[in-house]
């Protein structure tokens, strides 16, 4: 919880009391890699603040799993049907690896929000962060052929590349696990005769 507190320092004003009640307010939850924190058809109405690990929202279709974004340390998420409609999740939230998270009620979140300004901006700030990289990672999948969007990827999340299977980065990808194998292999070709 400290990096988000350090991270609130350095954007809002949060007074010790503010801090105290939010602390007051967070559940730590330990996750194994592969244990599902939202099951895809339940409803879940809390916010997740990741402190270690990796977790993925994926989408079963027929045959395969199609990895819809990967969230970090210090990356906020939730269910947004949950949350904001109070509907069964349409996606499975998993870890990725070991995971320590804190988990936030929707109740809590709104007295959190109504007992500061300034805890009211930082929660805003956590959701408008959370839009951001939902648009961000639309954009780079729609608009790009799947070498590009795998660079894009790399780019700006080196570290999960040791951390997560290469299935889940190709169905992040849309891809196969076999199509991303020839990428890679394609590059590091590109790159050895460069």
């Amino acid at each position: 919880m400290e990096e988000f507190l350090k991270r609130a320092d350095n954007t809002t004003d949060l007074t010790r009391e503010d801090k105290e009640l939010l602390l007051s307010e967070v559940e730590e939850i330990l996750l194994q890699k592969g244990d599902i924190l939202i099951r895809e058809g339940r409803t879940d109405r809390s916010l997740y603040l990741i402190s270690e690990g990796i977790l993925r929202g994926y989408k079963e279709l027929e045959d395969r799993e199609v990895t819809i974004w990967f969230a970090v340390p210090g990356e906020a998420l939730f269910s947004s049907w949950g949350y904001v409609e109070d509907r069964p999740s349409r996606i499975h939230i998993v870890a990725s690896s070991e995971c320590r998270v804190y988990r936030l009620r929707k109740e809590s979140v709104n007295k959190l929000m109504e007992h500061s300004a300034m805890l009211s901006i930082w929660i805003t700030r956590l959701f408008e962060q959370l839009l951001l990289h939902t648009d961000n990672a639309l954009i780079d999948i729609f608009s790009s052929d799947a070498t590009e969007r795998y660079l894009a990827f790399t780019r700006k999340m080196p570290d999960l590349l040791q951390k997560v299977t290469l299935r889940e980065i190709a169905g992040y990808l849309g891809v196969t696990p076999q199509s991303l194998s020839r990428i890679r292999a394609q590059i590091v070709k590109k790159r050895e005769a460069d």
